[in-house]
């Protein structure tokens, strides 16, 4: 192409191909320096998390075998964006493997006037990342100053949905049981955002320490009673409260459930009946027993076979009398799931009377039984 070597430095073609390649061995070599820069710089950052979190454990063995006072840990954790979460995070692996007397000692760790200071700054950030940090750490102490509540509030109404689920844990678990029901009943008309997160609400209520057992359950029924409460909410509440467990609970219930035979129209709240007759059922509330007979009849598909299932569950002589009702009510749904029941439960098979077609349904080996 070129007669002369030399023609090829004074052709532009071959300058651009040249600065090309040039620029990019520099683009490449840089790149591979800025990922090594990168990768050593984080590396030495574990490390020297990793070395911060061994120090920080020995201090605090230390601390709980009597080897150093308080006021020794005090002076050897710095207030820094890294030191302070480093040591908290330490001591929050260990409170959840002991209990008793180490569990006191690390709560005191947990709520030294260093760390509360940082985690008091931290809700005067703007991002929400640090502010939910913040909270989770003063719903771990189950402490924050009464002059931040108005803030919390706030945050309870607002958008952001995960800021608003913390601050509502914070409150929660407090002894401030005036601001409880404004709380769970903001939560509550957010649940389109996230099931879960309610369920975790209810759950820290549930153990809130500071409350009696009474206190807690008149919040709900007032918030089950609200008629702003949508069906779900309701629904929600209760299968969960009977996932929790407690005798009094069943109790609760029932007068619930009592109530609403006296005075509701069931077809507008068909989910919640059928939702607390299997709460009882799950509590294994016996003593419901005359209450939901009461359902059996009541010509609504949800309450009846929630019925059934409850009935079926307890076999006792009143519960058997209620599902030979069902067996005389001629209704196919229903006797098919009676007959499920009975299939399950052997002893019904001996006291309730159901055409053979049914039963065979759920039980081809089924023979009728021939009175001599």
């Amino acid at each position: 192409m070129f007669d002369n070597p030399y023609d090829y430095y004074s052709n532009p073609e071959f300058w651009v191909l040249y600065f090309a390649v040039t620029l990019l061995v520099f683009l490449c070599v840089g790149f591979i320096g800025y990922t090594l820069t990168i990768r050593i710089a984080n590396t030495n950052r574990i490390k020297k998390r990793e070395k911060l979190r061994k120090k920080y454990a020995e201090y605090i063995y230390s601390f709980l075998s009597g080897d150093v006072e308080l006021g020794d840990i005090k002076e050897k954790v710095e207030n820094t964006p890294i030191q302070i979460p480093i040591f908290v995070s330490a001591v929050k692996h260990l409170k959840a493997q002991l209990k008793g007397k180490k569990d006191r000692q690390l709560h005191q760790l947990l709520t030294m006037k260093p760390i509360q200071d940082y985690y008091y700054e931290q809700l005067d950030d703007t991002r929400e990342e640090q502010l939910i940090k913040a909270l989770l750490y003063f719903r771990e102490i189950d402490s924050i100053k009464e002059s931040y509540y108005p803030k919390l509030i706030e945050w309870v109404k607002s958008e952001a949905y995960y800021l608003a689920h913390a601050s509502a844990s914070v409150i929660l678990s407090s002894d401030t049981d005036h601001l409880h029901e404004e709380v769970l009943k903001t939560m509550c008309l957010k649940i389109e955002e996230n099931r879960r997160t309610l369920i975790e609400l209810l759950w820290d209520l549930w153990n809130n320490e500071n409350l009696e057992h009474e206190q807690k359950l008149d919040l709900l029924k007032t918030i089950l009673q609200d008629p702003e409460t949508d069906d779900e909410v309701k629904v929600l509440i209760i299968r969960s409260i009977a996932e929790f467990g407690y005798a009094e609970t069943g109790r609760f219930l029932k007068k619930l459930l009592d109530e609403i035979w006296n005075e509701r129209h069931l077809e507008n709240c068909k989910k919640f009946v059928a939702a607390l007759i299997d709460a009882l059922r799950r509590l294994g509330f016996v003593n419901a027993v005359p209450t939901i007979k009461k359902g059996v009849g009541s010509g609504i598909a949800e309450i009846e076979i929630a019925c059934i299932k409850a009935l079926a569950y307890f076999k006792t002589e009143e519960a058997i009398q209620g599902l030979q009702k069902v067996a005389e009510s001629g209704e196919e749904y229903l006797l098919k799931e009676l007959s499920f029941q009975m299939y399950h439960y052997s002893r019904l098979e001996e006291e309730i009377q159901i055409p053979s077609k049914y039963r065979r349904a759920f039980n081809p080996n089924y023979e009728p039984i021939k009175v001599i």
